[in-house]
This record gives C-alpha cells, sequence and structure tokens, in this order.
C-alpha cells in the first residue's frame, strides 16, 4: 500500500478541483468587453468587441463588433454594429465565428487577436 503524506493528498486534491471547474473559468476569462482605438491622419477608429456565452452551451458565444469612426474633418461619425456566432475550443484558447475569423486569447494579459489586431479587455 502507498503511503501518501497529508499535504500531497491535499494538493492532488486541489489540482483535482481545479480541473473540475476549468471550463466555468474559460467562460469567465474570454467573456467581457474588449477595445481598441486606431487612429490615422484622416480619422480614430474605437471598436469594441463584446463576447458573451449563449445559454445552454458553454463553448458557445455571441458576439457584437461596434466601431465608431470619428473623422477629422466636418463629417459625421460613421457608426457600425455586427453580430457572429462563435464557438470557444479551450485547447488552443481560439473562437471561430461563423463569419470564418478565428479570435486568439491571452487571458492573464486580457488581450484578443484577430489577424493582425490587438483588443484589450476591460
Amino acid at each position: 500500500m502507498i503511503k501518501m503524506k497529508p499535504s500531497s493528498l491535499a494538493f492532488a486534491f486541489f489540482i483535482f478541483v481545479a480541473n473540475c471547474d476549468s471550463g466555468a473559468s474559460s467562460i469567465k476569462n474570454i467573456s467581457g468587453k474588449y477595445n481598441r482605438i486606431d487612429s490615422n491622419e484622416y480619422s480614430i477608429l474605437h471598436q469594441t468587441v463584446l463576447i458573451e456565452p449563449q445559454a445552454g452551451d458553454a463553448d458557445k458565444y455571441r458576439l457584437t463588433i461596434h466601431s465608431i469612426v470619428d473623422f477629422h474633418d466636418d463629417r459625421p461619425n460613421d457608426t457600425t454594429e455586427r453580430f457572429a456566432n462563435a464557438t470557444y475550443d479551450p485547447q488552443s484558447a481560439m473562437l471561430s465565428t461563423d463569419q470564418q475569423l478565428v479570435y486568439s486569447f491571452d487571458p492573464q494579459k486580457g488581450l484578443l487577436r484577430v489577424n493582425n489586431i490587438e483588443y484589450r479587455k476591460e
């Protein structure tokens, strides 16, 4: 019979509990509002990606992408809003949308990336 020290048993129990809760923690880590601001000589772009879990499926999300272009001249602001459904793969930390976009995450840094664009979590 193998004898375990009480501290080893407690550590093993902690690892077991942490792995059981990994699905819920990924939802908390990727859900939320991500922002970016980009500018050039003609305008400033304010863009927000809101990621919300869909009820009934832990890996399904709804994305709302809201963009405002603030022109430097007298033109009025240009505002757009798009929506997408997405599936999250916790193994790769990637979110694939129904529009063929793939978002990657760095939850520890609060970053969201798509192509060469980077968003920061609020």
